[in-house]
């Protein structure tokens, strides 16, 4: 693509639609990130929750192997029962933080896709605005050498043989 098999006008239109398609890569890239960070952020909640969660199961565990048997009787069921809870919900929660981090990888290709589409079309759009300014100098040479020629021819004429 040169400047010399496009007009200014063709130039500029392409370049206005350049700036839609800069507006709808640049749109699609903030949603991506805006999806990448919500992944993120659960992702982030449910490490806290494993966390919380394990540092309560190995409480529970600690306590019932430090404290005789006779001092929990009233509470061995309560936390036998929270122990097998916790164990469920533990590897739920760990099961699915590795689907979350698969998403969140996923996220972040589609972050990094969609921010190199928004940067070529950046690029693209400098380049026909390139072509744009070449087209014009190339358009105000070619019109500026036929002026000179005209001026030249004219001045050549012999007015007396008119």
């Amino acid at each position: 693509m040169n400047s010399k098999t496009f007009s200014a006008v063709k130039l500029e239109k392409l370049l206005r639609l350049q700036k839609l398609r800069i507006t709808k890569a640049e749109e699609q890239y903030r949603t991506s990130q805006s999806e990448y960070q919500k992944i993120n952020g659960a992702m982030l909640q449910r490490e806290a929750r494993i966390k919380k969660m394990r540092a309560e199961f190995e409480l529970l565990t600690n306590l019932h192997s430090k404290q005789g048997v006779n001092e929990l009787v009233r509470f061995s069921s309560f936390a036998h029962a929270r122990k097998k809870w916790l164990e469920h919900d533990l590897e739920r929660d760990e099961y699915w933080l590795k689907d979350d981090l698969q998403e969140l990888r996923q996220a972040e290709m589609q972050v990094i896709e969609k921010r190199h589409l928004w940067l070529r079309t950046r690029v693209h759009k400098e380049r026909l605005q390139l072509l744009l300014k070449d087209a014009k100098t190339s358009k105000s040479r070619h019109i500026e050498n036929c002026l000179e020629t005209e001026i030249a021819e004219f001045s050549a004429l012999d007015i007396r043989s008119l």
